[in-house]
């Protein structure tokens, strides 16, 4: 895979396309996509999980919402990653993973361009923040305050 001189520590061959944010409300670790990613952007997102899961502690069980509603779609390598993200959240805890999509156009193209294996951590996909929200407290995760919550909406400057 190409994204493998990344773990390596070589230099990325392009400059990072598509804006991401990773934030934690309770036991939830947000992740914001923005824009059109190329392999470097990808790779630098899956970086800034893996540092805030770090700064938080490293938990032992922990869950996901990937927010995709200001997702622009993804080079094939981009996609790829996808894949490496999985396998190292699989090994680090998550417990359980809720996909928010702008539309069903765009959760079908996730859908049917990645097949990932999250283990036996359940997914679900959304087009409202608050059922997402729901669905993860349903799971018995810390969800945050309502204040937290709210900063899911606010786009990366």
């Amino acid at each position: 895979m190409e994204s493998a001189g990344f773990f390596r520590g070589e230099p990325m061959a392009f400059a990072p396309h598509g804006e991401s944010r990773v934030s934690c409300c309770g036991d939830v670790f947000v992740l914001q996509f923005y824009g059109a990613f190329n392999l470097e952007g990808a790779m630098l997102s899956f970086e800034k999980l893996k540092q805030r899961w770090l700064a938080e502690g490293a938990p032992a069980r922990w869950a996901m919402l990937a927010d995709a509603r200001h997702w622009e779609g993804s080079t094939p390598e981009a996609i790829q990653t996808i894949e490496d993200v999985a396998g190292w959240c699989r090994e680090n805890g998550l417990a359980a993973y809720a996909n928010l999509h702008a539309n069903k156009f765009m959760r079908d193209i996730v859908l049917n361009s990645v097949k990932r294996e999250l283990g036996k951590a359940p997914e679900q996909h959304f087009y409202q923040l608050d059922e997402a929200w729901a669905w993860l407290a349903a799971q018995g995760f810390d969800c945050g305050d309502s204040a937290s919550r709210n900063l899911v909406e606010i786009p990366p400057r």
